[in-house]
């Protein structure tokens, strides 16, 4: 009986191998082929010229068009020209674990010999940067490095990153934000510790109400035993029923230079903003040259930031300037002295300015 149970065991696993779907085939597209091959030889000259900031875009299409060894091992040794170590060390060690076909062209054998030949070389030279952020348990500190957020999982580690100076913020409701700049040398390990402290106090305590001295009625006696004496009534000016010609004036002068005085501010952040914006396109754009398309974020933000610094200067210049001419221009008080109309035994006097 035991044979028979071996070949039923072997029949069951046959068939259920059997009724697996088949790994989907790779779509063959003739003009994707033919189209990444005209840009991949494009970006490879571009990279032997030493243009590796061009080569880029034309190997990153080619790329997406169809993969190839070569094309994909000559993108990552671009990203390490330009400092990039950690994403062209990545996208080396896929040429060189990649596995290649029996009939694999010698193109794609020497490709893959090449990336390993540049890994040996690049791997040492990646930095590692080991975060810490020091708070009480109940904050959720929020992390970012060099502007984009880091999750928790990469905190109390070592992080591969590129060489050159990286600025790491820490922050959390209630606490005051953490920041420290670091600069790594090629193979250096930095650590960096945050520490969150907390930034609300507890509210002091009012002070009790201390009761007032009862006050006496008008009908009541004094504490001298005689009538209260009558409460005078208060001399309050008669109400203007509209505000004076001059303080309307005085009043839209302060608002516009208030209004000038905001408008001028929001220009100037947004105009740092912009400055520090283009000092990051600077160092990964060559000058009179496109900038690569991961970059086209900040570039839109320039433009934003540009316009808006802009337009708070003008409507700042001309706020404070029409606030300026109104306060300086303010009328003079149209009150006139009254008149007055006396009677003698033999006259009639008038006095008065017209």
């Amino acid at each position: 009986m035991k044979p028979f149970f071996v070949f039923a065991t072997l029949l069951l696993t046959a068939a259920s191998v059997h009724a697996q779907p088949a790994p989907p085939t790779p779509t063959y597209d003739p003009s994707a082929i033919a189209a990444a091959r005209s840009l991949g030889v494009e970006g490879v000259r571009l990279a032997d010229a030493g243009n590796c900031q061009e080569a880029i875009a034309k190997l990153e299409r080619a790329e997406r068009l169809h993969h190839a060894p070569t094309t994909l091992g000559r993108l990552g040794e671009c990203h390490i020209a330009l400092g990039r170590l950690v994403l062209g060390s990545e996208q080396l060690q896929r040429v060189v674990r990649e596995p290649l076909a029996a009939a694999a062209p010698a193109a794609f054998v020497t490709a893959r010999a090449r990336a390993k030949r540049t890994l040996d070389d690049v791997l040492p030279r990646i930095a590692k940067l080991h975060v810490h952020v020091e708070a009480k348990a109940d904050a959720k500190p929020r992390v970012t490095l060099d502007g984009e957020p880091l999750s928790a999982e990469w905190l109390d580690i070592d992080r591969p990153i590129d060489p050159g100076a990286h600025t790491i913020t820490a922050a959390a409701e209630g606490y005051a934000m953490a920041t420290s700049t670091v600069t790594l040398a090629e193979g250096e390990r930095s650590e960096v510790n945050l520490g969150l402290t907390p930034t609300s106090e507890p509210r002091p305590e009012a002070p009790p109400i201390e009761p007032s001295s009862p006050k006496l009625h008008e009908s009541e006696p004094s504490a001298r035993g005689g009538a209260a004496a009558p409460k005078p009534e208060p001399n309050f000016p008669p109400a203007s029923k509209e505000p004076s010609p001059w303080t309307l004036h005085r009043t839209a002068g302060v608002v516009a230079l208030g209004v000038g005085g905001g408008a001028v501010i929001v220009g100037s952040i947004f105009g740092l903003l912009a400055l520090d914006t283009k000092g990051k396109l600077d160092d990964v754009c060559d000058s009179g040259k496109a900038c690569p398309p991961d970059q086209n974020g900040r570039i839109s933000a320039l433009e934003t930031q540009s316009v808006i610094s802009t337009v708070g200067f003008v409507v700042g210049g001309v706020g404070i300037a029409a606030g300026a001419i109104l306060l300086l221009t303010e009328p003079p008080s149209t009150t006139k002295p009254g008149s007055a109309l006396s009677i003698g035994p033999a006259s009639i006097t008038w006095q008065g300015r017209f």
